[in-house]
């Protein structure tokens, strides 16, 4: 009996583990094809292009029902980032909206997207802008958006958006500090040089950009001749 129950001992804990393994991958498995169809939504929206009132519907509709299924990080800072990009896509068509609600719901998806997922850089890029678009937030949002490099310095669909937060939140950093926007101001100067330029073109003090780029006299030449030809252009065009 002993042999005859010990052939069965592995056998079983192998089915064991098996269902066990399927059971905890069912709940994102569900969640996945929940999502599946919503995706091309999100895409879309985290490339700035226009989303029809209805679809944006959908997809948070979706995205809920999805995260009743899986907490997960990633799905959570999605749904995030959903109802930011819907409520500043309801702002600009003019429909009234539940600002304060729309904020927290927000708030709290990142938060808790983050806890379950601390090395998401546009996670926490995402809680900064949230943050300083509230009153009295610019100090968190300073904190949210220091998260955001540290996690990710380099990430470049991050490289002009966030040093556009960070040239916001300029007189919030001690001087100290500003050595990590000046790094920031580098990075995207190597990823996206006329975005740069176009930031600094508008800008009332594109100082902090020279600055950085001094430790690179041929970049800083080429950010000037760049920068010449930009606002020349801009001249031309108002006339």
């Amino acid at each position: 009996m002993g042999r005859i129950g010990g052939r069965f001992v592995l056998p079983g804990l192998c089915l064991l583990i098996a269902v066990l393994m399927i059971w905890l991958a069912l709940p994102r498995a569900v969640a996945g094809v929940i999502l599946f169809n919503a995706e091309s939504t999100l895409t879309s929206l985290r490339l700035g292009e226009a989303v029809s009132a209805p679809a944006r519907a959908r997809l948070l509709i979706r995205q809920r029902s999805a995260l009743a299924w899986s907490s997960a990080g990633g799905p959570l800072i999605g749904y995030g980032f959903a109802v930011m990009a819907s409520q500043a896509r309801d702002a600009a068509e003019g429909k009234k909206a539940n600002l304060a609600e729309s904020n927290v719901a927000a708030e709290t998806a990142l938060r808790a997207g983050l806890a379950r997922m601390p090395v998401s850089a546009e996670g926490w890029f995402m809680l900064a802008l949230l943050r300083r678009g509230t009153a009295g937030g610019a100090a968190k949002a300073v904190s949210a958006v220091r998260m955001s490099v540290f996690t990710g310095p380099h990430v470049p669909v991050l490289a002009v958006l966030r040093l556009r937060l960070l040239f916001r939140l300029w007189s919030k950093f001690d001087k100290d500090e500003r050595q990590l926007i000046y790094r920031q101001v580098r990075f995207a100067w190597s990823v996206a040089p006329d975005d740069v330029v176009e930031m600094a073109a508008s800008s009332k003090n594109d100082w902090p950009i020279r600055i950085a780029l001094s430790l690179q006299p041929m970049e800083l030449q080429r950010f000037e001749e760049k920068l010449r030809a930009a606002k020349k252009a801009a001249s031309a065009k108002s006339k």
